[in-house]
């Protein structure tokens, strides 16, 4: 009986053997026949049984022992129905060959085991795992211990520890059959995922042996040396497919690699191609087996040309940008979303050379500004400084222009923009030059104005802008605001040009416009020559008494200054004087008739012997005389 469970043991030690070979064959032994895989498969499998049940233990004559059940199962349940006949009736052939008393119920046995493993893997569904192995050995190994020792069967009579044997050790097989295969499977997915990834890579993926021939080469390295197909590369060396001296320095330095069991990473090379250069950059490192020694060299190449390309155009456009940073004659200064400077040109900095030092990356807003009032860099800042700063950094991120002067004497405008991603762009632009000309022109306009608007000889205000005055005035009089008009004239003024000549007659009508000037109680009043020797008195919220009093204070001044005047029967210059009153309410002719008014006045006062002030409306009758 011993021998029996060593033959057992041996065919299941041979079994084991066989699905080892298979698993290691097949790869390569399939595709050079044409077989589908489940074929293929199924007749391994049959092959396997057929060894099985050749290498079976007879018990007695024509009754024989052996593990062709764990194959046969294997078949159907992973191989499907195609492979399952294969197995199945090669299995059943051999079987009947063998012939026996014994052949019947092995038939019956095969055809069991391929039923029982077809109807497990259509409940298993497409993925079929070891558990569903596991039920499917239990419930092959009850089957046949129940045909075993059913009244039909032969082996009813072996016992109890025979059969129970027999079954056991085909339970094992099933599962140790089943165990490989997964793990097969397992192993050829990931294989075929990493040979797929490999072989599709647009990177270049080699391994060579120790003498740097290769013995795997992916489809971009057979197509960059113009092979069709990777496996025609096998066993050749860099000095069949690349030119002598090329070829010499990289078998060089791929012996150095595997003598010294070290890498080289990222080695960058030119080449010339049919379109011009290509750029690769190759690593290689020495593959060790598992007791260290060196067995190989694997390596991948990368094309680096489109990156190289965009490296150079980045250098060079980062160099044209920075001659430009460097050339323009504007400051730029970017400040992030929180007010840090992120960048910013030699320009700007030399705008600022009290705070220069200050006005790098990484520095605040508000740092810069504090620096600012620290330095007194920047002219006509606030008392509060504290609120100016913190004003100045909110308004940062707000689209704004601003005129600044400096220290130094320098205008400078600075333009700030916000970007789309809320960053703060500032330009600053020197303006001393068109600042000084635009106060320039100011003032000459300022100048021509006052040209304009004042008469030559005396200084006084023009008749021009006497009538401005005039009009502005007029507008504003009231009850509570009554605006009072003065007009003057220097008595016998022709007599003393006549006796006298007209340079002193023009020395006479300065000296009177300086009475006027040194008259002057308020900015708003204003004197102004009215023509010839007349003048005139403009005294916004001034009532007739209170003009009356200042028409006094000037004929004192005039008579003060002592002219001689041999033609005046007082004998000295003096004037005469006329004053209206506006108090609203004027018509579009106001102008006009307020000067008529003062014009009568003066007439009135000429008519009472001259040197003396006359107001408007004493005598009613006038007036209706002027306009009739």
């Amino acid at each position: 009986m011993a021998h029996i469970w060593q033959t057992l043991l041996g065919n299941l030690a041979t079994v084991a053997l066989m699905m080892t070979a298979w698993a290691l064959l097949s790869p390569s032994i399939r595709p050079r026949f044409g077989l589908s895989r489940e074929a293929f498969f199924g007749m391994a499998m049959g092959g396997g049984a057929v060894i099985s049940m050749a290498m079976s233990a007879e018990i007695k004559p024509g009754i024989y022992f052996d593990l062709r059940a764990g194959l046969v199962v294997s078949a159907a349940l992973f191989g499907g129905p195609v492979a399952a006949v294969f197995a199945t009736v090669m299995a059943v052939i051999f079987r009947l060959w063998m012939a026996g008393a014994g052949a019947t119920i092995g038939v019956a046995g095969i055809v069991a085991a391929t039923v029982l493993s077809l109807l497990m893997r259509e409940a298993a569904g497409s993925k079929i795992l070891f558990r569903h192995v596991a039920v499917l050995a239990v419930l092959q190994s009850g089957a046949a211990y129940l045909i075993g020792n059913s009244s039909v069967s032969p082996l009813r009579h072996l016992g109890t520890a025979v059969a129970g044997g027999a079954v056991g050790l085909n339970f094992v097989c099933i599962l140790a059959s089943g165990f490989i295969i997964l793990k097969l499977r397992r192993i050829t997915m990931e294989r075929d995922l990493l040979r797929a990834a490999l072989a599709q890579s647009p990177d270049f993926y080699y391994l060579k042996d120790t003498k740097s021939r290769f013995r795997f080469a992916n489809e971009a390295v057979a197509r960059f040396n113009k092979f069709d197909d990777p496996a025609a590369m096998i066993g050749l060396s860099d000095f069949d497919i690349a030119e002598t001296s090329r070829a010499a320095a990289l078998s060089d330095e791929e012996r150095h690699i595997m003598a010294t069991g070290g890498a080289l990473v990222n080695r960058e090379e030119c080449l010339a191609g049919e379109n011009g250069e290509r750029w690769f950059l190759t690593s290689k490192v020495a593959v060790h087996d598992s007791e260290g020694d060196v067995i190989g060299l694997a390596g991948i190449t990368r094309d680096i040309t489109e990156r190289k390309r965009l490296e150079t155009e980045i250098v060079q456009s980062r160099d044209l940008l920075k001659q430009v940073m460097r050339d323009m004659s504007d400051g730029l200064a970017l400040f992030s979303e929180t007010g840090v400077l992120l960048f910013c040109n030699d320009r700007y900095r030399e705008f600022f050379p009290a705070t220069a030092h200050l006005r790098v990356p990484g520095t605040h807003i508000r740092t810069i500004l504090e620096g600012v009032v620290a330095s007194k860099e920047q002219t006509n800042l606030p008392l509060d400084k504290a609120t100016w700063i913190e004003d100045i950094a909110r308004g940062l991120f707000t689209d704004h222009d601003q005129d600044i002067q400096t220290d130094a004497g320098r205008w400078l405008q600075i333009r700030t923009r916000v970007t789309c991603n809320r960053m703060a762009l500032a330009v600053v632009t020197e303006t001393t030059a068109l600042k000084q000309s635009e106060l320039a022109f100011r003032s000459l306009a300022e100048r021509l104005q006052l040209l304009a608007e004042t008469d030559g000889l005396t200084g006084l205000a023009n008749r021009r802008a006497l009538d401005q005055t005039l009009a502005a005035e007029l507008g504003r009089a009231t009850v509570a605001r009554p605006l009072s008009i003065i007009m003057i004239d220097v008595d016998r003024f022709k007599a003393y040009n006549d006796h006298y000549g007209h340079l002193m007659g023009d020395d006479c009508l300065k000296q009177v416009a300086h009475c006027l000037i040194q008259a002057r109680q308020r900015p708003d009043q204003v004197m102004a020559r009215f023509g010839g020797e007349e003048f005139m008195v403009v005294l916004p919220d001034t009532d007739a008494s209170a003009a009356m009093d200042f028409a006094e204070h000037l004929q004192s001044e005039v008579i003060g200054m002592g002219i001689k005047h041999a033609k005046s029967e007082h004998a000295i210059v003096t004037a005469s004087m006329g004053i209206t009153v506006c108090t609203g309410n004027r018509s579009a002719d106001g102008v006009t008739r307020l000067l008529q008014e003062a014009d009568l006045a003066l007439y009135d006062a000429k008519n009472a012997g001259r040197h003396c002030v006359r107001v408007f409306g004493k005598t009613d009758d006038m007036l209706q005389r002027a306009f009739s």
